[in-house]
């Protein structure tokens, strides 16, 4: 169960480096080892960008609840700590047997335009097909001031296929766009359970460098897989297989093989038992240039030639995981 939780993180850890990565820069007078590493330094710089990006900042700022004179349906909705959080989407797509019939209960219970003024909540009633939030903010990183609109909207329910879209505004601008669509059978049933073939996430954003970075994330059962693509460079992809993706939130997920191919760079995982030792390996140019190797608890790059770089020194962010 440790190793299982730990390769999950890893996943989710690489889904976060496709939604951050960008084209390849590395030059072709290095070695392959320098290659590798200068990939993966590049990445790094792009997750520490994207961490501090406005519409990350924007979303940080939320403000915690909405009125409870604004929602009459939902008197104790948390806005940005309950309605969005991870266990609520589980409850209501995972196949426990929880009343689909909950996303539109809180699209209808939050539509309308949904202004802070600083202290409170103003609600106006329109559009009743929406829910636009309204708030100003201050990017803690800059002390700057700043305005921020969320707009959901083009929920569309029946019993095989769910959509919604988003976008976010910065300062006017939009700054990030989504859709998430849903497909599977009796989505919206009552007695029955739901079952949920698939989930695919597909959209954009706008970096602080004015570059567009489009994306696209499907989930199904049997395979994670996501592509990542800034303006009209290379794009990077991310492939697991494995079985119970959509099933209870991912708790009985089982990974059986992850890659991650980047221009010449490929890495792949295929041994999720293990506490120690080979879990995998890494191409270059189609060449296998060294291993996936957990020491001591920890992921390590270890070249053919003996060098051995720590994984986690290319991308902090996964010392955050706890295996």
């Amino acid at each position: 169960m440790k190793n299982k939780i730990f390769f999950i993180a890893i996943i989710f850890s690489l889904v976060l480096l496709v939604i951050t990565a960008c084209d390849d820069s590395t030059s072709p007078e290095k070695s392959n080892e320098e290659n590798v590493e200068a990939a993966l330094s590049e990445v790094n710089v792009l997750i520490d960008g994207m961490t501090n990006s406005e519409v990350g900042a924007a979303l940080q700022m939320l403000p915690d609840s909405l009125s409870e004179d604004s929602i009459s349906i939902l008197p104790k909705a948390s806005l940005n700590k309950e309605i969005f959080s991870n266990k609520i989407f589980r409850e209501a797509f995972s196949i426990s047997g929880v009343d689909s019939n909950i996303i539109s209960i809180i699209f209808e219970g939050l539509s309308g335009t949904h202004t802070f003024d600083g202290q409170k909540w103003i609600h106006a009633a329109t559009p009743a097909d929406e829910i636009i939030i309204i708030y100003p903010y201050i990017n803690p990183n800059t002390s700057a001031p700043h305005s921020a609109q969320i707009r959901v909207y083009g929920l569309s329910l029946s019993s095989s296929q769910i959509s919604v879209s988003a976008e976010i505004y910065i300062d006017n601008v939009k700054s990030f766009w989504a859709t998430l669509l849903l497909s599977g059978n009796n989505l919206l049933g009552v007695v029955f359970e739901p079952e949920i073939a698939s989930v695919s996430i597909s959209g954009g954003l706008v970096n602080n460098s004015a570059e567009t970075i489009t994306y696209s994330i499907s989930v199904s059962n049997s395979q994670v897989s996501a592509s990542i693509q800034k303006n009209a460079g290379k794009p990077l992809t991310l492939t697991a297989t494995g079985s119970n993706f959509l099933d209870s939130g991912m708790e009985g997920a089982t990974v059986d093989n992850l890659s991650l191919t980047y221009g010449s760079l490929e890495m792949n995982i295929t041994e999720f038992e293990a506490d120690s030792g080979d879990i995998g390996d890494v191409l270059y140019s189609g060449k296998k240039v060294g291993d996936l190797v957990i020491i001591n608890d920890e992921l390590y790059i270890v070249y053919l030639n003996g060098a051995q770089i720590k994984f986690v020194d290319f991308f902090p962010s996964l010392a955050m995981i706890n295996p």
